[in-house]
């Protein structure tokens, strides 16, 4: 590629990522209402709500932290649950200050003194990852169709947009299936953490019950926001739009699920009579709760960093 080319490809990835930020800017600017809505229920928040709301969500990050080691000691590694859970916190403020994806490279290398092979540390690490995913997705999906409105399931472009989303899951799968019986290499190098789970399947029912045990703090974080701005949502909404708003902020188009979360939170939730200002607070107030453990892991990462540098002695 010429030099000029360079900056171009560069900065493709990140014009796509401020489509985001244009979303929400384009909320805001709806009208000057929608900005003082937004505001005023932002400084009526409940800190006592958002405190439990923080409590719970670094309380589902250690419950998937519990999944991995699980996943561990099946395949017969062993690691340490407390090192497992500082992980996560750090990789979760690694995702959000950088690109999604650097938290789960970052915990893949802090596995190597417990697994030598990288191929089975990433396998283990993605497995784990795209576990929680799917168990979120579905119950999504299942909450979006036996529980939302009419208007949520059929006539809005969400509605479409998750079962698109969901056909692309159930593809990618297939295509995982398939490739798998294919690459038989690859499959000798990742028997420690095939072999037990194809021998004996139910072993998957203990990441699974944690996988539903950390959708329930994921949900329960989010009523306790929705209780602390005052809005009068049934539950049962707030348990198909979280998960379904989680996982359309991974897609590629914004920074830290800017904007996506926002909309998705106003238009899934306008048959219950929240408003645009309503949904964007809802979404700001949890994007707060991100920075909190965010904050947390950049500072366990700085004495993780300070801790590692050699020490200086005088001559």
């Amino acid at each position: 590629e010429t030099p000029s080319e360079a900056p171009t490809r560069r900065r493709g990835p990140l014009a796509l990522r401020l489509l985001g930020l244009a979303l929400l800017v384009v909320l805001f600017l709806r009208s000057a209402d929608t900005v003082r809505e937004s505001w005023a229920a932002l400084r009526a928040l409940d800190l006592w709500a958002w405190a439990g709301a923080f409590a719970l969500f670094a309380g589902t990050l250690c419950v998937t932290s519990v999944r991995l080691l699980g996943l561990l000691r099946t395949s017969g590694f062993r690691a340490p649950l407390a090192q497992l859970c500082g992980d996560s916190i750090k990789g979760t403020a690694l995702s959000a200050l950088l690109v999604i994806g650097a938290g789960e490279v970052y915990r893949i290398a802090r596995l190597q003194p417990h697994v030598e092979s990288t191929a089975v540390r990433s396998a283990l690490v993605l497995f784990d990852r795209m576990l929680g995913l799917f168990v979120l997705g579905a119950a999504g999906v299942i909450g979006l169709l036996a529980f939302a409105p009419e208007v949520v399931r059929y006539e809005s472009s969400t509605g479409w947009a998750v079962g698109g989303l969901g056909a692309v899951v159930v593809a990618g799968v297939c295509a995982a299936v398939a490739l798998w019986r294919r690459l038989a290499g690859l499959r000798e190098r990742l028997a420690p953490v095939v072999t037990p789970f194809a021998d004996a399947p139910w072993r998957l029912l203990a990441p699974v019950a944690l996988s539903l045990g950390a959708f329930v703090g994921w949900v329960g974080s989010l009523v306790l926001l929705a209780w602390g701005l005052g809005l009068d949502v049934p539950w049962v909404a707030l348990a198909y739009a979280a998960p379904l708003v989680t996982v359309a902020t991974l897609l590629p188009i914004s920074i830290g699920g800017i904007g996506v979360r926002e909309a998705g939170y106003a238009l899934l939730l306008a048959p219950y009579g929240v408003t645009v200002g309503q949904g964007i607070a809802l979404g700001v107030a949890q994007y707060t709760t991100f920075v909190g453990i965010s904050l947390v892991g950049g500072l366990l990462l700085l004495g993780e960093r300070r801790a590692t540098q050699p020490s200086e002695t005088p001559n």
